[in-house]
């Protein structure tokens, strides 16, 4: 697999770990002594292109079972791991993320479907392994907590479907790292995700607005000679073809739907990015979509 042969070039070489946290060069160590002992836990990295338990996301299992349970065949769950907690030697629970749901999951050492000689073996293998940030897929039934909690009885070992080699955070406050690290900030803080979210639903309904008034969208020059349709500062590059002229990003897609409007084309609209070559502060930024 091009994973473990990635892992196996890292690890033999020590200028290869150069650069690399220390949380990095363990996680690589665990995962290629683990892989080449006489009885891995995990004999695959990458997703099953057979599979013989019913599939659903996350959203899917708790739309299915959310009012009754049916323990009568066994669901295929996926999604990455966002926090695991370890009660004892013999339960896990953790928490997958799919489709930005949430769904507990439950590991129990006497129902997990392993040899009987290799299973504490193996419960502890998973235990020590499996991290935060990563992708799994696990294979169980739905059953409710005492708490009364939608959760999924695990009846397999989980499969590692892709090693986190990152540690992520359990919080995240300092705003520049933020924004620094939009990908850690969207993992460790919800809300970030749910303003991206908002904002593509805002934008949807606008689509959808404009297409029922029979509106057409076009997508209008970014790139031009000229950037008018407002008083404001472009960004001026230069082409390697047109090395005697300057080029700058548009401040404003104004002038070219207007042409589109004196070519014919009664309705036009436009939803894309715009530049200014101005101050940034909390309402304003060089790149804006309008």
């Amino acid at each position: 697999m091009i994973l473990w042969q990635f892992l196996k070039d890292i690890m033999g070489s020590q200028d290869g770990l150069e650069g690399y946290s220390s949380f990095k060069q363990q996680r690589r160590t665990e995962l290629l002594a683990e892989k080449e002992s006489e009885d891995p836990l995990f004999e695959e990295t990458h997703p099953r292109l057979i599979h013989h338990a019913e599939r659903k996301t996350v959203p899917e299992f708790h739309e299915a079972f959310r009012d009754a349970l049916d323990d009568s065949k066994y669901i295929s769950v996926c999604g990455r791991v966002r926090s695991k907690r370890v009660v004892g030697k013999n339960l896990i629970f953790l928490d997958i993320v799919n489709e930005f749901e949430r769904l507990q999951v439950m590991l129990n050492r006497s129902k997990c479907m392993v040899e009987e000689e290799a299973r504490s073996l193996k419960f502890g293998m998973l235990r020590n392994l499996i991290e935060v940030g990563d992708h799994i897929s696990v294979v169980g039934i739905p059953v409710r907590t005492k708490a009364g909690e939608l959760t999924m009885e695990a009846k397999t070992l989980p499969e590692l479907l892709s090693p986190t080699m990152e540690q992520i955070p359990e919080k995240l406050t300092d705003p520049k790292t933020r924004m620094q690290e939009r990908h850690v900030d969207m993992l460790v803080n919800r809300q970030a995700i749910d303003v991206l979210r908002l904002r593509a639903e805002i934008t949807k309904h606008m689509r959808e607005y404009f297409h029922s008034r029979k509106f057409l969208e076009f997508q209008t020059p970014i790139l031009a000679e000229n950037a008018g349709g407002a008083v404001a500062r472009p960004f001026v590059t230069r082409a390697t073809e047109f090395k005697d002229k300057d080029l700058a990003l548009r401040i404003a897609p104004e002038l070219w739907l207007k042409r589109l409007v004196i070519g014919g084309v009664d309705k036009v609209f436009e939803i894309g990015p715009s530049f200014r070559n101005e101050g940034v502060d909390a309402t304003h930024n060089p790149e804006f979509t309008m």
